[in-house]
């Protein structure tokens, strides 16, 4: 595949989950008129913090991307994918605890025969697409997983102390 596709490949699958979070949040916002509740203010602001680790993470791949050779400079690269790695991860972990969570999810549906009109297409729009985050985060992690499979020779860095660095055969520890 190489380096370069991987981490294209990446981008790529990181704006497609980012497209689909910021129209999570635009159904969000898109709520009935009559009878706020403080459920719909709360997913309105987890929809939107849990975009700020993915728009990082983009922001720093794209940067990288952009740099002429990039591919030479492994370090770099490496430094580059830990961050949007761990971006991801950030994400994944709002998501899952505070966008995809069970009381969210229950409430939507208590919300929906509670109220009347258009409350109950509404939630069940909005429960369709916080689970709809789910595929295109799954792609983003199978991407990240290639982009570390391209940028590793086969070796792993171990760093216990930060004091220096250590290289060992992936392998060779059997």
């Amino acid at each position: 595949m190489g380096l370069e596709t991987a981490f294209r490949e990446l981008e790529m699958k990181l704006m497609q989950l980012h497209e689909v979070v910021c129209a999570l949040q635009m159904f969000i916002q898109d709520r009935p008129t009559k009878g706020a509740t403080i459920l719909v203010e709360q997913l309105e602001d987890k929809a939107i913090d849990s975009l700020s680790p993915l728009e990082e993470a983009a922001v720093s791949l794209r940067k990288l991307l952009q740099t002429p050779g990039f591919e030479g400079r492994s370090a770099a690269a490496r430094n580059v994918l830990l961050r949007v790695h761990e971006g991801v991860d950030e994400f994944a972990q709002k998501y899952r605890n505070e966008l995809f969570a069970y009381e969210n999810i229950g409430s939507l549906e208590q919300l929906s025969t509670e109220r009347g009109r258009e409350w109950p297409s509404w939630c069940k729009v909005v429960r369709e697409a916080i689970e709809a985050c789910a595929v295109p985060l799954d792609a983003v992690h199978k991407a990240i997983r290639a982009c570390w499979r391209e940028g590793t020779d086969g070796t792993l860095v171990i760093n216990p102390m930060r004091r220096s660095s250590y290289q060992v055969e992936i392998g060779s520890l059997n």
